[in-house]
């Protein structure tokens, strides 16, 4: 029985390799459009922006121990498991899909422009910063978020083919139990991710600031 219902994770991800190869280009068109957008900024907001984030470097590539890594994993931790769970809800909603295509995206843009403006206001050192300070965990995050938005697009994708289009009136929880298992291996993802950024990411930021030296 439970063959039936929870196939091996393995295929039912291989199953959507076009999904795969969309949302790949979705988030990397927003990191496209995140790194150009970085050249439309007002003089103002990006010296309010470098002053931000310069400081963010200073106190953040020098935690304070485990209290600051416990909070900062902790903050994480519940970002990465709303982020899933909302995706997974907008997934169930059917109509909502399209949704998490525009997260993935707005993550995707997010992550650009941090990366553009870093290497924009302190170039080879801020090339280092984004590598400590980004990496680490969105080699986690990244591919879990992919798994999330594929896995929510053909589960609305498999509703309005067997509802809508043939009217075939296949039983629906079997589909919802792969796609709630992807999301569930997708949040697990994100929490690895969390747990990253608390306790590895500051420990690269210190490497970075002591190679490269403090952000001017």
């Amino acid at each position: 029985m439970l063959r039936r219902f929870w196939p091996p994770l393995g295929d039912y991800l291989r199953s959507h390799p076009f999904s795969y190869v969309l949302m790949v280009t979705l988030f990397a068109l927003g990191m496209l459009f995140g790194a150009v957008a970085v050249n439309v900024l007002a003089p103002d907001q990006e010296a309010r922006l470098q002053q931000y984030i310069g400081g963010y470097l200073h106190t953040y590539s020098r935690p304070e121990g485990p209290v600051r890594s416990l909070v900062v994993q902790e903050a994480a931790g519940a970002n990465a498991l709303r982020t899933a769970g909302l995706m997974w809800l907008l997934g169930l909603t059917v109509v909502g899909a399209p949704v998490v295509a525009v997260l993935l995206f707005a993550r995707g843009f997010a992550l650009g422009f941090t990366v553009g403006f870093l290497v924009q206001q302190w170039q080879w050192k801020g090339l280092g910063y984004a590598f400590a300070a980004l990496l680490p965990h969105n080699l986690l995050a990244v591919p879990a978020l992919i798994v999330v938005a594929v896995s929510a697009l053909g589960f609305a994708g498999h509703v309005v083919r067997s509802r809508l289009i043939l009217q075939t009136g296949d039983a629906v929880w079997p589909e919802m139990g792969r796609f709630t298992l992807a999301a569930a291996t997708g949040a697990g993802l994100l929490v690895l991710a969390a747990l990253v950024q608390g306790y590895i990411t500051p420990e690269m930021l210190n490497l970075a600031v002591r190679w490269t030296g403090s952000p001017g």
